[in-house]
């Protein structure tokens, strides 16, 4: 596929829907250290943690703090520093999808991160077949973007939302360069049923 200028760029590309792999584009390499936790202290930004494997664990990462819900529960407000302290440490592949800035940082009077902080401790873990690590993800979205997620089942299908809606500001990645090339990096499709496969694994 013919590289898109910075005029015209886009960041997610799924040619068919019957196709087993979807593309992430225009991926930038980041350097290891604090330059990174700098880069990335500031804004709204969706974490693929170990996508080469997928399903990838996800997590959301706002204003310097990390938030997600696994199957041994919820986790708020854990430091940026530390996630890349153990990314750069075991090595672990991992994608940054940084959103645009919010129209407003108040939802409702409630902060950006307090909004996500409830959302996270809504669920109390991972439960297949009710709520994966995607939900409060995709409600944030919604309610911070005013992203339809109606028909949200994966995260690709937040993703094509957030590109049509034109939320995506770009992508980043740490210790992918093994699986980027060119700027892209293709995934095996997955559907709802691999993730309730993951998550069963996860609880035996």
């Amino acid at each position: 596929m013919d590289k898109f200028t910075s005029s015209d760029q886009r960041y997610l590309y799924l040619p068919d829907q019957l196709m087993s792999e979807y593309t992430f584009q225009n991926i930038q390499k980041l350097n290891p250290g604090l330059e990174t936790t700098e880069l990335l202290s500031t804004g709204v930004h969706i974490i693929l943690f170990n996508p080469t494997t997928p399903p990838p664990h996800l997590l959301l990462l706002v204003h310097g703090s990390v938030f997600s819900i696994s199957v041994s529960g919820p986790r708020v407000d854990w430091a940026l520093s530390e996630l890349i302290k153990m990314v750069e440490r075991r090595k672990i592949p991992t994608l940054f999808i940084s959103l645009e800035k919010p129209e407003s940082l108040l939802i409702k009077n409630t902060s950006v991160k307090e909004l996500i902080h409830d959302l996270i401790m809504v669920h109390p873990g991972v439960v297949a077949n009710e709520a994966s690590c995607l939900f409060p993800i995709m409600e944030f979205c919604k309610t911070v973007y005013n992203i339809d997620i109606s028909k949200v089942k994966v995260i690709f299908d937040l993703l094509d939302q957030l590109e049509d809606g034109n939320v995506i500001h770009k992508l980043s990645h740490l210790n992918m360069g093994k699986w980027v090339v060119d700027e892209a990096f293709h995934i095996e499709r997955y559907g709802e049923d691999e993730v309730n496969k993951m998550i069963n694994n996860m609880k035996k």
